[in-house]
């Protein structure tokens, strides 16, 4: 069966840690409004990034992964989606740093905020290239193998939410986005780590960076 094909093979282990992985979820997206005040942002500049702004920087984010995609195409540079796809997280963990490190002005929100948005639909991206890839080659429980995959992969947002709010909650406001920083970071470490270090066996049609244009 096709399913099984998907999930109980050794090869799906690397796209189902990536599935979990806390890093990339973009799960203080919704959190960050309720930190605001604490860096003097307006309340209308605020309410504008998190909606069109914020809307139009996500959707940024993905046509620029894309174009990077692309890039490594042309450059012909053996990387594969999973790969990209990780270090995406990583770089999604450290634009985060931005308001766990900052000084408390309304310059630190929107240039964190922005970042984190920008570099989140990146991650939204390169996560449906590494779920297409996951599923393999669709057939008649394609939709369904999607929707299992898709579900797995809002697992850690919700974990991650309370995650990130336990942090506030011990740490006060910058502990938010310093959980969201070093959790993201450690777990784009460790799987980044075994993708290029062990590298786990991928499947033979698996491609390298064509897929994020041909296969979207």
């Amino acid at each position: 069966m096709p399913w099984r094909r998907t999930f109980w093979t050794w090869q799906a282990v690397p796209y189902i840690l990536y599935t979990l992985l806390p890093a990339g979820t973009g799960a203080a997206i919704g959190l960050l409004p309720g930190v605001a005040a604490q860096y003097r942002a307006n309340g209308d500049s605020v309410a504008w990034m998190n909606g069109l702004a914020g809307g139009l920087l996500l959707a940024a984010g993905a046509l620029s992964f894309a174009a990077v995609s692309w890039l490594l195409r042309r450059m012909r540079l053996p990387v594969s989606a999973i790969v990209l796809a990780t270090f995406m997280s990583l770089v999604n963990a450290f634009t985060i740093a931005i308001l766990w490190l900052g000084h408390l002005d309304p310059r630190t929100y929107f240039v964190g905020v922005m970042l984190y948005l920008f570099t989140s639909g990146m991650c939204y991206a390169s996560s449906i290239v590494v779920f297409l890839e996951f599923m393999g080659d669709a057939g008649t429980s394609g939709s369904t193998r999607y929707s299992l995959i898709n579900s797995l992969g809002n697992v850690p947002v919700q974990y991650m939410i309370l995650v990130d709010g336990w942090g506030c909650d011990h740490f006060g406001m910058r502990g938010l986005a310093g959980t969201e920083c070093v959790v993201g970071i450690v777990a784009a470490v460790l799987l980044l780590r075994w993708l290029l270090i062990r590298r786990p066996t991928l499947p033979a049609d698996a491609p390298v960076m064509c897929l994020p244009l041909s296969g979207a």
